[in-house]
């Protein structure tokens, strides 16, 4: 897809375009994408922050250690993490995402593989506001229409970046009985 999109959209070739990166005659590999970062989060006290291409990729994993340091200090449930590549990869990838006017994310995938933590994290980096619903025994389509309005009613003021957290496992099917 990067190729064909290379050739259509910037007509000329992948190897062209990361030449400064490549060995005269080297072809580009997947690899070579997968090491492509971009973000503004590089300078986590700047402002205004600049979006910009990550050179430094062990940089990179000591500022999102900052974060998570960072994330923790200021929260009442801190995060015992390894951020390995996968993570940072995700990390970085949800945070870009959450940071785009309307940018949303659906995160799909087996769970325990950290899509939650991933996307707390991001959320932090991206300093938007974490929301998400309790749900209990007790939880009714009242409590859930109520906590669905609060999380609109956050998102909708003043344009407020906000992350609605919720997990397949929070999902809870209503029963309709017939009379």
């Amino acid at each position: 897809m990067v190729r064909n999109a290379c050739k259509v959209y910037l007509r000329f070739s992948a190897e062209q375009a990361m030449a400064d990166r490549l060995e005269p005659g080297e072809k580009l590999t997947d690899n070579d994408l997968r090491n492509l970062f971009f973000g503004n989060y590089m300078e986590p006290d700047a402002e205004p922050k600049y979006y910009d291409e990550v050179e430094n990729y062990e940089k990179l994993e000591k500022v999102m250690l900052y974060y998570l340091k960072d994330y923790n200090e200021f929260s009442s449930a801190p995060m015992d993490l390894v951020l390995f590549r996968f993570a940072v990869d995700h990390i970085s990838r949800v945070s870009r995402v959450l940071q785009m006017p309307r940018g949303n994310i659906l995160m799909v995938g087996m769970g325990g593989s950290g899509r939650r933590s991933a996307a707390k994290l991001a959320a932090s980096i991206a300093e938007t506001k974490l929301m998400t619903v309790e749900i209990t025994k007790t939880y009714s389509m009242n409590e859930w229409r109520e906590d669905i309005r609060k999380i609109l009613m956050t998102a909708g003021m003043n344009l407020n970046h906000t992350v609605f957290l919720f997990s397949d496992s929070q999902g809870k099917q209503q029963k309709h009985q017939e009379k």
